[in-house]
């Protein structure tokens, strides 16, 4: 029991320590699995989605953090490597998602850049194309919602203090969650 303490505040103090020094939190299983994925194919050119995102409101963040999730760890690598990145992951049971980036680039294309004014994508300065790609085709039709009446009536929105609808449901996205 003490020694499963004792590796637990290792593992606490060695995330606090990334925070300080990098101001970005990645879960530890995401990371080993970033870092195997980057060895085994250096020539991906392979970033964490969220390496590429600056979020422009900070009373926006807990609740865009928590609705995207995960997500934000998704990795982005060259168009012609992603088949043998998925490959990979699953060949090594790693823990990390794999965006369809030249789908998303295709989609974008298609569709275009608008999107509605109250996107949550709207808060976020993206440095990346495909990053681009993801989040508008991912995440474009989420809005920022005032309040929970109005969210009660949206089809996908957030609102500042971490309430959700997607998919017909309402629930909470705190980052914790």
């Amino acid at each position: 029991e003490k020694g499963k303490l004792s590796e637990e505040l290792k593992i606490i103090e060695s995330e606090i320590k990334v925070l300080e020094e990098t101001r970005f939190f990645c879960p530890s299983d995401i990371q080993e699995s970033y870092d195997i994925l980057k060895k085994m194919l250096p020539s991906a050119n392979a970033h964490l989605l969220y390496e590429y995102v600056e979020l422009l409101n900070d009373e926006w963040r807990e609740a865009i953090e928590g609705f995207i999730g995960n997500n934000r760890f998704s990795l982005i690598v060259s168009s012609e490597y992603e088949k043998e990145a998925i490959d990979i992951v699953r060949q090594n049971n790693l823990k990390i998602k794999i965006i369809q980036g030249k789908k998303v680039l295709e989609e974008l294309e298609y569709r275009g850049k608008s999107l509605p004014e109250e996107s949550i994508v709207n808060l976020l300065k993206i440095s990346n194309d495909k990053a681009q790609a993801y989040l508008i085709s991912t995440y474009g039709d989420v809005l920022q919602i005032e309040n929970s009446t109005e969210l009660t009536k949206a089809k996908r929105g957030i609102t500042k203090d971490c309430k959700a609808a997607s998919g017909n449901l309402l629930f909470t996205c705190n980052l914790k969650d």
